[in-house]
């Protein structure tokens, strides 16, 4: 098993079976290596697979694969999905399945690491912010108090060796500034387990990629310019990183004919603001999403002293400013990503 194969087997244990790849029939030969490109859609996205090192009929198979994981990723945090039922089931101990507890034990490990910033547990604040559908008013500061004591850290309680979670009355789960990552984590494992390692996944603002990239030196993200940019950012390039993009822009919450950024500080209860996008780079999707949130709500004086307790230490990119002209620029190892 390669590097690349462990590492996921390692990080994501149990987010899907495994298959077993039959042996080579002696004497055949090997068919060439073909760029196979899937386009679609998951929760809502535009979504890409690309794999550049199997046979195309393999390697077709291999991305439809990973279509089928973003699906059940998505399928897994309906609201009538498996997830779903522990708000239902609050105060009582619900087993998950193993996707789903690994998920909630992630989040809840940056819960903990944030001081409360972020995490699975904001529901109600999102609620009450119509993240989901249309709040009439803004929330009172009562209102936001609660909400807000409901997102606490402690209120899930899981149980790993039972791969069981308990959900606190009142709480409500929120995979939103997570899932992405997740699901991309999941068709990235997909990838791995029909033995690809040269591939790319691109769900929403969340790109995961696998390997060398099309020319060796990882897969090039360039283009990306923001409001208030005169030229667009240096090309950066991943090689079994993951990199995620946040924005104002994302799903906009709009109470009262005012608009606000769609990500919420957990333990103020209300929207961040004061950054034109946040890119966070890390081995896997849903940490590299996590953290673009977690950044994006701290901001570069909070988020560089976060940033210090993680290992392997991530990239991250602050364009600061309002979009109305030229954004400043602030990093931690953000050129880590640029090609060498």
């Amino acid at each position: 098993m390669s590097a690349h194969r462990r590492r996921y087997r390692r990080a994501l244990t149990g987010l899907l079976p495994v298959l077993v790849l039959g042996a080579l029939v002696p004497g055949r030969a090997a068919a060439a290596p073909a760029v196979v490109r899937l386009d679609g859609a998951a929760f809502g996205y535009a979504a890409q697979i690309e794999v550049r090192d199997l046979p195309a009929a393999e390697g077709e198979r291999a991305a439809q694969a990973a279509f089928a994981a973003l699906a059940a990723a998505e399928a897994d945090l309906a609201p009538d999905g498996p997830l779903a039922a522990l708000t239902a089931r609050a105060g009582e101990a619900v087993e998950l399945p193993p996707p789903l507890f690994g998920l909630l034990a992630r989040t809840l490990d940056f819960c903990l690491w944030s001081d409360g910033r972020i995490g699975p547990l904001g529901g109600e604040l999102y609620a009450l912010w119509g993240l989901h559908a249309p709040a009439r008013a803004r929330p009172t500061a009562a209102r936001l108090e609660a909400a807000a004591a409901s997102a606490a850290c402690d209120r899930l309680q899981l149980d790993p060796a039972h791969g069981r979670a308990t959900l606190s009355p009142g709480s409500r789960i929120e995979s939103w500034g997570f899932a992405l990552g997740w699901a991309v984590d999941r068709a990235g494992t997909a990838l791995a387990d029909a033995g690809v390692t040269n591939a790319r996944v691109a769900l929403g603002g969340v790109l995961l990629g696998i390997g060398p990239g099309p020319d060796g030196r990882g897969w090039e993200v360039a283009g990306l310019r923001f409001p208030g940019q005169a030229e667009p950012l240096a090309p950066v390039y991943l090689r079994d990183r993951a990199l995620a993009l946040v924005t104002p822009e994302d799903r906009q919450l709009q109470i009262a004919g005012d608009r606000y950024a769609p990500y919420l500080d957990l333990q103020a209860g209300r929207p961040a603001g004061g950054a034109v996008a946040v890119l966070a780079a890390s081995p896997l999707g849903l940490d590299a999403q996590a953290l673009a949130v977690a950044m994006f709500i701290a901001g570069p004086r909070q988020g560089q002293f976060l940033l210090g307790s993680l290992r392997p230490p991530p990239a991250v990119l602050w364009l600061l400013g309002s979009g109305e002209g030229e954004p400043l620029l602030e990093s931690s190892r953000w050129s880590d990503l640029r090609a060498r």
